[in-house]
């Protein structure tokens, strides 16, 4: 389990078995972005489980998902002050990529949050395709936004 940010963990579903079999864990709310999720996840006590099956291809789908996960992720930290931890399988893709999208939406450069994961996560091995098109869909919400700062309109 990597520590992230304020109230934001990464890890895979290892660490999620171990904080279910604790009792004393600091995390209350785990965020899974397998496709399967394991039987140990299905009824907890201690910790509260969401479930967003994410494939790490089908790279339409799976953006569009990242970013609801994304938005999720922030309401559940903003509004619950509890500490999330975000897992897939093996903690090398899809829950990496999530953290440092959640990053980018607060306020870091997409290669400060890929600097900053790299340094917590070197193992971080993004798919190609949904690393991409989540970069792509960025940039242009970026592009969009100077664009229509640079005309004075919010949209």
């Amino acid at each position: 389990m990597k520590f992230i940010t304020k109230c934001l963990y990464q890890g895979n579903v290892e660490d999620a078995k171990l904080i279910v079999k604790s009792k004393k864990s600091d995390i209350k709310i785990i965020m899974f972005l397998g496709l399967t999720m394991p039987s140990y996840l299905e009824d907890t006590e201690n910790v509260f489980v969401i479930h967003i099956p994410i494939r790490d291809e089908n790279f339409n789908k799976s953006t569009d998902k990242m970013f609801l996960a994304m938005s999720i992720l922030e309401t559940l930290i903003k509004n619950n002050d509890a500490n999330v931890i975000v897992v897939c399988d093996a903690g090398l893709s899809r829950s990496p990529m999530l953290c440092l999208l959640y990053l980018v939406n607060e306020e870091f450069t997409w290669e400060e949050a890929e600097t900053l994961l790299k340094q917590i996560i070197p193992e971080f091995q993004p798919e190609t395709g949904l690393y991409l098109n989540i970069k792509n869909r960025i940039d242009n919400l970026i592009k969009k936004i100077n664009v229509d700062n640079s005309k004075g309109m919010i949209t």
